[in-house]
């Protein structure tokens, strides 16, 4: 089949009202499968509500799988020819644990269940981490994974699933303290090539607002139905062709709040969206808003999993972070971390003159002596990937240099007349004629540490070598850094490993032209902390990456020459703390200006951002032990 029509409900449970939110659930599913869907998706513990204190609160309303919920769901499943994902409280039967669980229910009846296994502070107060790993199911749909919530603040999970060949993955949520849909889950399913059907609660609980926000989203990170607020159904039709290679044009989304009369524009590369009415009397009905489209230019390739580098992430399976990271790193005072200071970066955004290495040196020594001037205390400025050359794809071999060479040895210089760290990206000649794509970080020592690019694209693979190795992070005065290259970062395992070494900051020449950003403005999510927002940068991924990390990430790109293709080619300057998850971007330099950023950063734990760089929370909450397909080849 060649679409396929899913659904999410989003709904509001309340606590001590199990039947009542059973059938409510009940009645909004069997509607949406009554209207053609063939994967539902229900909130987390969509049964129960959330907040619960304790085991003995919850005791009255944990329930075994299959039971009470899957055999009541089972109901629809059958007469539709459908499949059910329920979120719901799960007691083992033989051991009585409880579980923060989901079920999978089809036209047979129990296909199978998942137990979430990242954790939400809440959670622990009564569940258990889950023990069923990432099972992912293959039904004539196409194959199906399920992850819960906390579970895709983690990057690894949703890699799983995919390297386990899910092409769709249900999300029961409970999200809260963000706009929905968040930037995460887009990133998800952008960087996986994978369709994600998220269900999110709404409403408030015991003191706790979520943010609603259901959403069904594309392969390629875009959105193609979403609800703000309120009780009802979010539908979209998918193109799945069942194989591993998923892949549609990116399109814009608009919200999900009319009856299920007619199926909108049927073209692969429009919007698809089924809209259904909101049943509950509470809900509040919202205009129709529509979220600023990606560029659809910008695709990952039916290969992009292929490209990974698996033998080079060994590295994420390590647990450092488990203990302090200052006695971790400094146990044998081999690798002490650098002591935390107060610094300030910068990146410059512009478009290299192609193949003119003298004009473009000079431009970049022009910019340092500027920056400089403007900002007496910079300590480091990075500059575009091929900032020396631009890109000349048959004149790449030609314009190759090899390190040390005329353009290391320029910049270099740079850097000790101007005592700041420098870092760039150009096209290197190895010693055995090979041209790779180099990342360069000179120090005003006049020391150079380099870095090989190892995620190329079907673009870099015309003229340019893989790198054979992941880099070693490098001990500065402002912290420990990390080298990474534009495309690394649709990666998330090279950010992780580096994060997963202490890294502090991670800089990142780029000569990117997407993802695109999208955004949202209040009117189209008011179940938010701050209603006050209108950001045009809601998604981007390089905020995700320096969040889930607990780093700094800078990320200095080409200059889009004044088209408009807002959006593409952005540079910024990304914290630890991303947003507060609910307040615009401050640190982007928009696409087509040429120009400098600057942001005063800090690895001290004396600082809210330091700590977090410092203890990499997000970091030690990681569930390695499921991860071995990360690294496993072939």
């Amino acid at each position: 089949m060649e679409k396929l029509l899913v659904a999410a409900i989003q709904y509001e449970p309340a606590m001590f009202a199990y039947e009542v939110n059973q059938e409510e659930l009940y009645h909004l599913t069997e509607k949406a499968a009554a209207s053609g869907a063939k994967i539902i998706v229900l909130p987390e513990m969509a049964t129960t509500g959330y907040g619960w204190s304790n085991r003995w609160e919850l005791a009255p309303y944990v329930e075994t799988i299959p039971g009470p919920t899957t055999e009541l769901f089972s109901k629809i499943t059958r007469k539709y020819g459908c499949y059910v994902v329920i979120g719901l409280a799960e007691v083992d039967p033989v051991t009585g644990i409880y579980y923060n669980a989901a079920a999978l229910v089809g036209p047979n009846g129990l296909v199978g269940r998942y137990r979430k296994t990242h954790l939400f502070v809440a959670d622990p107060r009564w569940a258990a981490v889950g023990d069923l790993g990432f099972p992912v199911w293959e039904t004539e749909f196409g194959r199906l994974g399920i992850a819960i919530c906390l579970d895709l603040e983690f990057p690894e999970v949703a890699r799983v699933l995919a390297l386990k060949g899910a092409q769709i993955i249900a999300f029961p949520c409970n999200w809260l303290g963000e706009v929905c849909p968040s930037g995460i889950w887009m990133t998800r399913a952008l960087e996986n090539e994978v369709c994600l059907v998220a269900a999110n609660r709404w409403g408030r609980e015991r003191g706790l607002k979520f943010s609603g926000g259901s959403c069904v989203i594309g392969p390629q990170g875009n959105i193609l139905a979403f609800r703000g607020n309120g009780n009802g159904i979010v539908a979209a039709e998918l193109p799945i062709r069942l194989t591993k290679s998923i892949s549609e044009p990116a399109s814009s989304v608009t919200e999900s709040n009319q009856e299920p009369e007619l199926l909108m524009d049927q073209q692969a590369d429009e919007q698809q969206e089924l809209q259904l009415k909101e049943e509950s009397a509470s809900s509040t009905q919202m205009e129709h808003k529509q979220l600023e489209p990606l560029d659809s230019s910008f695709r990952l390739s039916g290969d992009y999993l292929m490209r990974r580098r698996p033998d080079l992430y060994h590295q994420l399976m390590c647990t450092g972070h488990l203990w302090r990271p200052e006695t971790f790193f400094g146990f044998d005072r081999h690798s002490p971390l650098p002591e935390g200071r107060d610094s300030l970066v910068g990146l410059i955004q512009f478009e290299a003159v192609p193949g003119n290495r003298d004009a473009n040196l000079t431009r970049i020594q022009q910019w340092v002596t500027r920056a400089k001037q403007e900002q007496p205390g910079l300590q480091l400025l990075v500059f575009p990937e091929l900032a020396n050359t631009g890109l000349v794809t048959n004149k790449m071999t030609e314009l190759a240099e090899s390190i040390p060479g005329t353009t290391s040895t320029f910049l270099s210089q740079v850097a000790v007349e101007h005592a700041i760290y420098l870092a760039w990206g150009m096209a290197e000649r190895g010693e055995d004629g090979s041209v790779y794509i180099t990342a360069v970080l000179a120090g005003p020592d006049g020391r150079i540490y380099t870095y090989r690019k190892v995620h190329l694209l079907a673009r870099d693979d015309v003229w340019a070598q893989r790198g054979s190795a992941l880099p070693m992070p490098v001990d500065t005065p402002l912290g420990r850094i990390g080298l990474l290259l534009g495309t690394d970062l649709l990666f998330p395992e090279a950010a992780r490993c580096l994060a997963n070494q202490g890294v502090d900051l991670i800089v990142v020449p780029a000569a990117l032209a997407g993802p695109g950003p999208v955004g949202l403005s209040p009117e189209q999510n008011l179940e938010i902390c701050s209603a006050k927002i209108n950001d045009p940068y809601h998604w981007s991924v390089w905020r995700v990456r320096a969040w889930e990390n607990s780093v700094y990430l800078i990320v200095a790109n080409k200059a889009g020459k004044g088209e408009v293709r807002r959006g593409l080619n952005l540079s910024g300057i990304f914290g630890p703390i991303a947003y507060e998850r609910s307040e615009a971007a401050q640190e982007i330099l928009p696409d087509s200006m040429e120009g400098m950023l600057v942001k005063a950063i800090s690895t001290s734990r004396t600082t809210r951002e330091g700590r977090r760089v410092r203890a990499k929370d997000n970091l030690r909450r990681r569930q390695t032990g499921l991860y071995r397909e990360l690294v496993l080849q072939g």
